[in-house]
């Protein structure tokens, strides 16, 4: 089972307090269906993803070159923003992952190795 953590703090010394949801997934997870459950359980209509950390057991990513399907892939940035639109769940997480010859792109399929962990703002 997916865990969420939600926090409250100030984000680089501004003024303005950011709302933080931290999605902590489980081996063999569907990432985007737990980005939408993690934003329906907490209320949160939008929400901007600002880190993630772990690996990718298998995905597919909209590269430049292509539609690229990855493995045991290692993901060391991600950005993106996610909003509802009624009941769906608009947006995307662009990732960064690891390697001589890094992929980067918007996430179109995830599964999640046990652990992975993302960060939203809101």
């Amino acid at each position: 089972m997916t865990r969420f953590d939600l926090m409250m703090g100030k984000e680089n010394n501004h003024t303005e307090e950011k709302n933080k949801l931290i999605l902590e997934l489980d081996e063999n997870d569907n990432i985007l269906a737990c980005i939408k459950q993690g934003m329906l359980d907490n209320n949160i209509k939008e929400a901007s993803v600002k880190s993630i950390e772990g690996k990718l057991l298998s995905g597919l990513i909209n590269a430049k070159e292509g539609r690229t399907r990855v493995e045991d892939a290692e993901l060391i940035n991600a950005k993106g923003k996610f909003k509802f639109g009624g009941d769906e769940l608009w947006g995307n997480i662009e990732v960064f992952t690891e390697g001589i010859k890094p992929i980067i792109g918007p996430l179109l399929q995830g599964t999640a190795t046990q652990g992975l962990t993302i960060t939203f703002e809101y």
